[in-house]
């Protein structure tokens, strides 16, 4: 059989089979749409399986995925998962150039193909700017560009965290651009356009559109994305437990339901903290006995 059959044949009975589970499990809701030629889509990166919200809001329309390097370092598990569905490697060694030209490579052959445009998936719940090398390959491939945005996902499994929060996500297209829309436009233009057609504020999303999102452990290794406690300014002595959010220095903020923090002060999000302890970081604004300076004295 050849190689492309099997893959289209594998990834519609996986579409049928994850249908219910997804939108049962993730609450997950999606303005379905088939791809009706081979096509570039470009979408947001919120979770560890945007793939499935993806193939849902396309129909199970076959399509390649751009896969980051560990889906390729498991050993047996990687070779099944290739057999399967040969996702596109995008490791760390190799080029951005080696990446785009394989997907140049099935877009020429009559295939779709999806990249998560940002390379990975968000820490703090706000979209970041996507890889300016994507605007390029959507002009020269000659095929539509779609883009795609995943609303909801932040909140429901934060890259940070443990566990699903029930809650709800939405996927939709939001706009297609012809091939010769793409070669009227510049590659800063596609750019431009990409980045706002998929960026997502998980936090601003909440605001206007309030979802609850449930969970017994919804702060729980929260330390992996905040490291910077805003009463005593020690670096490594953030944790969470449960719904708290704990420093060793006795400042203690809860987790909401709705992802924001109670009280407010002196942040409402993560999103805020995280900016604020960046900008602590690069001007050396925390203190000199910070449990991360002390591991690093004792090496």
């Amino acid at each position: 059989m050849n190689e492309s059959i099997r893959h289209q044949k594998i990834y519609r009975f996986l579409y049928h089979l994850i249908k219910y589970p997804v939108h049962a499990i993730f609450g997950y809701t999606c303005e379905a749409e088939a791809l009706e030629e081979p096509t570039l889509i470009v979408s947001n990166h919120v979770t560890d399986v945007d793939f499935f919200f993806v193939a849902l809001g396309l129909k199970g329309s076959h399509t390649y995925y751009v896969a980051s390097e560990h889906i390729f370092r498991l050993g047996w598990i990687s070779k099944v998962i290739h057999w399967l569905v040969a996702p596109i490697a995008r490791r760390k060694g190799t080029t951005a150039m080696d990446t785009a030209m394989t997907m140049m490579r099935k877009l020429l052959a009559g295939h779709s193909v999806c990249v998560f445009g940002e390379g990975e998936s968000t820490w703090n719940g706000q979209s970041i700017p996507i890889y300016p090398a994507t605007a390029t390959l959507a002009r020269v491939s000659g095929k539509p560009l779609k883009t795609f945005r995943i609303e909801g996902g932040h909140l429901t499994m934060p890259r940070w965290g443990k566990g699903i929060r029930r809650g709800k996500i939405h996927g939709h297209v939001v706009n297609t651009y012809s091939p010769e829309q793409l070669k009227a436009m510049t590659a800063d233009e596609i750019n431009e356009a990409i980045n706002r057609d998929i960026y997502e504020d998980a936090w601003e999303r909440q605001k206007k559109q309030p979802v609850r999102y449930r969970s017994r452990k919804r702060a729980e290794a929260i330390e992996t994305a905040l490291f910077l406690c805003p009463k005593c300014k020690r670096i490594g002595t953030i944790h969470g437990k449960r719904h708290q959010v704990l420093c060793d220095c006795g400042f203690k903020v809860d987790m909401t339901e709705y992802g924001t923090f109670e009280p407010a002060e002196p942040f409402e999000n993560i999103a805020q903290w995280d900016k604020w302890q960046m900008e602590c970081l690069k001007n050396c604004d925390f203190a000199p006995d910070s449990k991360l300076l002390d591991a690093e004295m004792t090496l």
